[in-house]
């Protein structure tokens, strides 16, 4: 109740507030919003790094560890099987997250720096918020996207391709078997 009555929702929309000895941490929908957006980057990096581990892995790799009743082998042995429709589920995988990514991303960006711009009574019209919060937002989610949604979980997968394709192919599996009547 401190956090409210100090006026908390309106002036700090994703911060920890320390008062009276309590740390409150409260999120607003902007902070749920900028959760999301890193949720969805993290699945982006589930199918980015799920594909290019079960491209890189060594098949034999992954049969010693199957007869080892590795769970995670077995399932990544049944991805490989079939090359194509492994690469077009991941795909599918990517583009649901970046499709995701956008529509998340400008409104949350519009949100924040309409409430940034207020906090310094910087008074924009809603053309020209629009207008930079998209291209921040483009500029911003794009960076974000390629690097942490991309390069950095393809690197790791290329570097760790036993581990994480076993790793990954469990859930991959299942969206495998969810997607299969749309792919």
């Amino acid at each position: 109740e401190t956090h409210r009555r100090a006026g908390f929702r309106s002036r700090y929309p994703l911060f920890l507030v320390f008062g009276s000895g309590h740390v409150f941490v409260a999120f607003s929908v902007m902070g749920y919003s900028f959760i999301l957006l890193f949720l969805i980057l993290g699945v982006n990096a589930f199918f980015a790094a799920a594909e290019v581990s079960l491209v890189a892995v060594r098949p034999s790799r992954l049969r010693a560890l199957a007869k080892q009743k590795d769970p995670g082998a077995q399932a990544a042995l049944r991805l490989i099987a079939d090359p194509e429709r492994l690469r077009s589920v991941t795909q599918v995988g990517v583009t649901l997250a970046s499709l995701g990514l956008g529509w998340a991303g400008e409104g949350t960006f519009f949100a924040f720096f309409g409430w940034l711009l207020g906090l310094f009574q910087v008074h924009v019209s809603d053309f020209w918020l629009h207008g930079i919060s998209f291209t921040l937002a483009f500029l911003v989610m794009s960076y974000c996207h390629v690097v942490l949604g991309e390069v950095i979980p393809k690197n790791l997968a290329i570097e760790k391709a036993d581990k994480l394709s076993a790793l990954l192919a469990p859930p991959l599996l299942v969206f495998y078997k969810i997607s299969a009547p749309f792919v």
